[in-house]
């Protein structure tokens, strides 16, 4: 799986955090699942907030780099 850098602003951030809190999932996992629905629904991840809602989906067949950090702004 190549590297990928995904930019958030600090108000992103801690909305996915928040998100992936309640859904009980590491932050890294469910950004990448985010990005992945995001890629099948073929919309740009700056309009994928219905992928957000459902990024609880099967995310362990997903790969997950070992060195995830969160990128400040």
């Amino acid at each position: 799986m190549p590297n990928v850098t995904v930019r958030l602003s600090k108000e992103m951030y801690w909305r996915l955090r928040e998100l992936s809190i309640q859904q009980g999932i590491p932050l890294e996992r469910f950004i990448v699942s985010i990005l992945h629905s995001a890629l099948v629904a073929g919309v740009a991840p700056s309009q994928a907030e219905p992928a957000v809602q459902q990024a609880g989906a099967p995310v362990d067949s997903l790969p997950v780099e070992p060195e995830v950090r969160p990128v400040s702004s």
